[in-house]
C-alpha cells in the first residue's frame, strides 16, 4: 500500500513541501525523524502546540493528534526524499550528515556517501574521511 492511501493527496504534497522546507534549512533534522517532526510542528502548526512556564516544556493539546502529521508519516514521507534507491521525485535529496545514521538507514558504501555530500574523498585529508567514517572507510574511490 503505498503512502499517498494513507494521506489525502493534498496532505501529503503538503506535507512533502514542509518536510522539503525543513531539511534543506536545517540539516540537523536530517538524522532524527522525532527532530524533524518537532520541527514541522513547530513551524508549521504552532496553534496545536502548548508551552509551559518553562520555555522548553512544550505538548501537543490531545484534541490536536488528528490534525498535525504524526512521527510514522514525517519518517515515510523523509525517507521517500532521501533514499536514493526508491523511485520517485525527490529521491536522493538532502541525505543524512552523520555516518551512523546513514549506516541505518542502508547506505553501504561511505565514499558514495561523500559524494552523495558533495565531499569529493579525494581532496579530502586521511583525517577528513576518519571523522566522517568513524575511521572505517568502506568502498573504491573512483577516478
Amino acid at each position: 500500500m503505498s503512502l499517498q492511501l494513507w494521506l489525502q493527496p493534498r496532505k501529503f504534497k503538503e506535507l512533502k513541501k514542509q518536510i522539503l522546507h525543513v531539511l534543506e534549512h536545517r540539516s540537523d533534522t536530517r538524522n532524527s525523524d522525532i527532530l524533524l517532526t518537532q520541527t514541522i510542528w513547530l513551524n508549521f502548526y504552532k496553534e496545536h502546540i502548548v508551552r509551559k512556564p518553562s520555555f522548553m516544556e512544550m505538548t501537543v493539546k490531545f484534541d490536536s493528534m488528528y490534525s498535525i502529521p504524526n512521527v510514522d508519516d514525517v519518517k515515510r514521507i523523509r525517507a521517500l526524499i532521501q533514499n536514493p534507491s526508491e523511485k520517485k521525485n525527490y529521491a536522493g535529496k538532502f541525505f543524512p550528515t552523520v555516518w551512523k545514521v546513514a549506516k541505518a538507514r542502508h547506505w553501504d558504501n561511505q565514499i558514495a556517501w561523500l559524494k552523495a555530500l558533495k565531499y569529493n574523498p579525494e581532496m579530502l585529508t586521511p583525517q577528513q574521511v576518519a571523522e566522517q567514517t568513524d575511521g572505517k572507510v568502506q568502498g573504491e574511490i573512483e577516478i
